[in-house]
């Protein structure tokens, strides 16, 4: 159990929606080229459904397409594993 009281699971269903970059130089400051210095943001992940209980949260995603786009997922899910999310 985690999660905040106060988060919804909107809240995290806007992390699939709508990703927050990974890796190298996100966040980390910008230029003039990229001023948020988020650099490119991942496509969607397709959502099917958000279930939160008692401060645990789990994402159920729609099937992947393609072998590539699960292993985005996989990569995605991987990457934010641990993260400090403020909303």
């Amino acid at each position: 159990g985690n999660l905040s009281h106060g988060c919804l699971a909107s809240d995290v269903e806007g992390l699939f929606l709508h990703p927050v970059a990974t890796g190298m130089g996100g966040g980390m400051g910008g230029d003039a080229n990229d001023p948020d210095g988020m650099g490119d943001r991942p496509a969607p992940f397709a959502v099917d459904r958000v279930d939160m209980k008692r401060g645990y949260c789990f994402v159920f995603l729609k099937d992947a397409d393609t072998l590539a786009e699960k292993d985005r997922v996989e990569q995605y899910v991987a990457d934010i594993g641990g993260m400090y999310v403020v909303f």
